[in-house]
Parts: structure tokens; C-alpha cells; sequence
């Protein structure tokens, strides 16, 4: 089943209908973007020299403020871990920091994996004493223990409070409930099998009642990255024995994929770069910077680059043949080693 955006502007919907006309009248003029000395088909990315426009690592509402689709926006990038790890010794998830006293913490997860196979370890330092409980153990809000995991994503409320009530920290007198936690581990037993995939977690605190991050995985491949990038909190380290799984955003025969910033515009580059697995068919247009009138449409007929006619903060993609096709990220470039 296709993901599609639903929620964006008024405005924006106006812009992306009236480029979209355009697109159907221009389509019997379309024509192949020339090539330049310069270019290239293998250009990737390089934060030093260009330009990111939109990448789609974003959560949903988010990615909704600036894209629209006809096509497939895929879920928003989440943790998969296959057990029994390769490496026995990786955990599920680990992040090491500064977690504040939680008062409940929410993890949203789906998977085949037991929940009596997967432990969640806290500590209040980075390193022992800490306290493991398997996730059938551990209790919600009001007391209930958590359903097993599906295939459907369900966040999971574990409440310290009612799980931790009068456990203290493994060889001490230190209480879990109202102490600092500074390691959070999410590890499997020997036996374990299955898929466990995660898509965030969250804390609430004493200090911070409505909660915050520690990951969503979103902004980076590498899982330590990841957490930095998206939590709001102090973080030591992160780490996994799985992988993190990028949104995946392609259209179809006849589809689009517009995409409009007015934050990012193209200033002075040259180029704008489509990251896609095949552009033989795809055709683009463009929205100028201060108007909302589109471009012609183009043909990019296998090229992964189109020459910008003016400064832009919009570009329409469309495509024009029958077989799917995968856009990883959008950027503007000059092909240049220094930015313009």
C-alpha cells in the first residue's frame, strides 16, 4: 500500500495544482536538458560544496510543510534489528547521556520478537549497578503489562512508577524510581529470534513534563549520529546490532513529487541535482523565487542534473514512463569545489 502526504497548506496545494497544470500543457514540448562540460551523472552529495534541498529524513509532519506526492513517501526512517544478532554482544539499542529522573518512557516498536526475549536495562551511571526487566514485565500507566508486539506499529507507555515500585538498582540501597538515569539499553536474551524495529523513543521527566527525544532516528545512517542530531538532551554515545532504514519516496507512471521551500532556495548554484535510481523518463519544472508561476517542463532523458534558469525554491517531478522510480534526496550544486 502507497504512503501518501495529506496534510500540507492551502497555498501550497494552489502552487503544486497550478505547476502541475503547466506540466499536462507543456508536456508535448518537453525537451532534453543540454549538457555542460562540467557535470556529472555521479555527483554525490558533499555538504562542504552544495546545497541540500530535501532529502525526506524528516518526520511526517514535517516533510509535509515542503512536499507534496502522488506517488509513495514510505514511512519515516526506523531501527531493524534481526535476531539473533550477527555480533551476540550488540545490543538492541544503547544510548549513553544525560536522561534527566523519567517519569515515563515511550517507545514505538513492531516487530516478531517475544517480549519475554527482550530486556530493558537502566542504569544512573555508565556503567553498574543496573536494573534489567524483560518487556513483558514491565507495566504501562495504569498498571497493565504491554501487549506483544505486531506488525503494526504501537507505542509502548512504560511507566517507572509502576514498574520500579520499591526496586532499587541491582547491589545497592538506590532507589530506580526518582533517580537520574544516565544508560538505557535495549538488549535479547540468548535464545531470542525474530525482527524488533523501532521508530522512536521518548522520555517524560520531573524537569520536562511534556518529554523529549532521545532518538527518532532520523538525520543520519549511523545510529550515534542519529540520536545526537535528533535529541534535544545530552548524548555520551549510541549504538545497535541493526541498521537504521531510510525513507524510501518514488513515483509511479504518471505520478509527482513536488517539493517547495522558500527557506532554501537555489541562490547562486548552477544545478539542481535529482539523487534518483533512474531518470529516463523523469521530466521536471520549476518555481521561481518570489513567484508562483512554473517552468516549462524537461526532459532529464537519463540525466541526474538540470541547469537552473533562475534562482528557484520549488521544482516539480514527474514521470513520464511506467516503472517505479526511487528519489533518495534533492540538491542544488555547481559542480563546483568551493560553494558559490
Amino acid at each position: 500500500m502507497k504512503t501518501k502526504i495529506k496534510t500540507y497548506s492551502g497555498r501550497m496545494v494552489a502552487i503544486f495544482i497550478a505547476m502541475l497544470f503547466a506540466a499536462v500543457l507543456a508536456i508535448a514540448s518537453l525537451g532534453k536538458i543540454a549538457k555542460a562540460d562540467s557535470p556529472t551523472n555521479d555527483r554525490a552529495f558533499n555538504s562542504d560544496y552544495d546545497r541540500l534541498f530535501e532529502d525526506f529524513d524528516k518526520t511526517d509532519d514535517d516533510l509535509a510543510d515542503t512536499t507534496y506526492s502522488t506517488g509513495s513517501v514510505g514511512e519515516k526512517s526506523y531501527l531493524s534489528v534481526t535476531l539473533p544478532k550477527a555480533d551476540t554482544g550488540a545490543p538492541i539499542y544503547k544510548q549513553g547521556g544525560i536522561f534527566g529522573i523519567p517519569d515515563t518512557l515511550y517507545i514505538t516498536m513492531r516487530g516478531t520478537a517475544d517480549l519475554d526475549d527482550i530486556l530493558l536495562l537502566v542504569s544512573p551511571a555508565d556503567a553498574t549497578p543496573d536494573y534489567q526487566l524483560a518487556f513483558s514485565d514491565l507495566l504501562d500507566t495504569v498498571g497493565d503489562n504491554l501487549p506483544a508486539l505486531t506488525g503494526d506499529w504501537q507505542t509502548y507507555e512504560i511507566s517507572f512508577s509502576e514498574t520500579y515500585d520499591g526496586i532499587t538498582y541491582d547491589g545497592t540501597a538506590v532507589p530506580v524510581i526518582g533517580t537520574e538515569v544516565q544508560r538505557l539499553h535495549i538488549i535479547s536474551t540468548a535464545g531470542a529470534s525474530g525482527i524488533v524495529e523501532i521508530a522512536d523513543i521518548k522520555f517524560t521527566t520531573v524537569e520536562q513534563p511534556l518529554g523529549y527525544y532521545a532518538t527518532q532516528f532520523l538525520g543520519s545512517d549511523d545510529v550515534q549520529d542519529a540520536a545526537k542530531a535528533a535529541s534535544n538532551i545530552t548524548v555520551y554515545w549510541a549504538g545497535s546490532g541493526g541498521r537504521i532504514v531510510k525513507r524510501v519516496v518514488s513515483i509511479g507512471e504518471d505520478e509527482i513529487l513536488a517539493v517547495m521551500n522558500t527557506d532554501i532556495p537555489s541562490g547562486a548554484y548552477q544545478y539542481v541535482y535529482i539523487d534518483a535510481d533512474d531518470t529516463t523518463d523523469i521530466s521536471v519544472m520549476f518555481k521561481a523565487v518570489g513567484s508562483e508561476d512554473a517552468s516549462a517542463a524537461f526532459a532529464l532523458a537519463g540525466e541526474n542534473y538540470a541547469e537552473l534558469p533562475y534562482e528557484i525554491d520549488g521544482i516539480l517531478i514527474s514521470n513520464d514512463g511506467t516503472t517505479d522510480v526511487k528519489i533518495n534526496k534533492i540538491f542544488f550544486t555547481s559542480f563546483e569545489t568551493s560553494t558559490p
